[in-house]
């Protein structure tokens, strides 16, 4: 019983995990499309610096998700799990 518990609260983090990492990377998708749409057309100035700030805030946004979990953790596995 107990462990059946375990298994359902570590696969209900297990999603949730996933659906903030996507909902992260999706912010950064929003800011590549801006500077797609920006970029199709005459670029003046201000253009050039909007498109220059927002290259700023995308690679700010990918450090941070990248600082967040760097590299896997062992403890991933479950192997470390009572079985």
């Amino acid at each position: 019983m107990i462990k059946t518990v375990l298994l359902a609260v570590t696969a209900a983090c297990k999603a949730y995990t996933a659906y903030v990492e996507h909902s992260q990377w999706n912010s950064v998708d929003k800011i590549e499309d801006e500077i797609d749409k920006l970029s199709r057309g005459d670029l003046d100035s201000d253009d050039k610096l909007r498109i220059k700030r927002l290259l700023l805030r995308k690679k700010r946004h990918v450090e941070r998700i990248q600082s967040l979990r760097p590299t896997p953790d062992p403890s991933d596995s479950g192997s470390d799990l009572p079985v």
